[in-house]
Order: C-alpha cells, then sequence, then structure tokens
C-alpha cells in the first residue's frame, strides 16, 4: 500500500527554491536592530539585483552587534557589487556591508 495515494500514470512537476549548480555570493551584513525581518533586510539589499535568500546568524558578532548574510546568484564582480551595496539604507540607519564571501 502507498498511503492511501493512487498513481495516475501522470507526472506532477514540483518546483523547487534551493537553487542548485549556480554561483552563489554572500555578503556580510550588520548593524539592523532587533527582530528586523527577512524581507526588511531583503526589499533594500535587492535594489541593485534581486538577493535570493537572507540567512540570519543566531548569535551576535564579537561586537554583540546582529548579523546576516545577503546571498545573490550570478554576481560577475563581486567587489563591484559590494561597492554599489555600501551605505544601503534601511530603518533610518545605515547597514554596514563589512565584507563578502564568494563561494
Amino acid at each position: 500500500m502507498n498511503g492511501g495515494h493512487q498513481p495516475t500514470g501522470e507526472w506532477t512537476q514540483v518546483r523547487r527554491r534551493k537553487i542548485w549548480n549556480t554561483e552563489l555570493t554572500n555578503y556580510y551584513v550588520t548593524g539592523f536592530p532587533d527582530g528586523t525581518k527577512k524581507e526588511e533586510l531583503r526589499e533594500p539589499f535587492s535594489r541593485f539585483r534581486k538577493a535570493v535568500d537572507v540567512y540570519f546568524g543566531l548569535k551576535k558578532d564579537y561586537q554583540r552587534r546582529n548579523f546576516a548574510f545577503v546571498r545573490y546568484v550570478g554576481i560577475k564582480d563581486a567587489k563591484v557589487m559590494e561597492l554599489k551595496l555600501q551605505g544601503i539604507n534601511s530603518y533610518s540607519r545605515r547597514e554596514q556591508i563589512l565584507h563578502y564571501i564568494h563561494r
């Protein structure tokens, strides 16, 4: 028995959210307040190119600040993109882009 599922002989297309086999560039971001939501960071960081993911660190950094990684796909020149992202405004404050991790 297969759990009540009746095979119909047709394929079902499934859309996956994960991005496989692509070049990802992660930018380390800090300087945002407690309680910040992913969409609140994704929106300003999508001005130059769509941010595909935002990951919040579970703890604070060594200076007791919140931090996150904003992930992009297909960045050709990570340093140029970093310069564009420097000083993104959100919450009437400036997030700090300290460095990028390219993989």
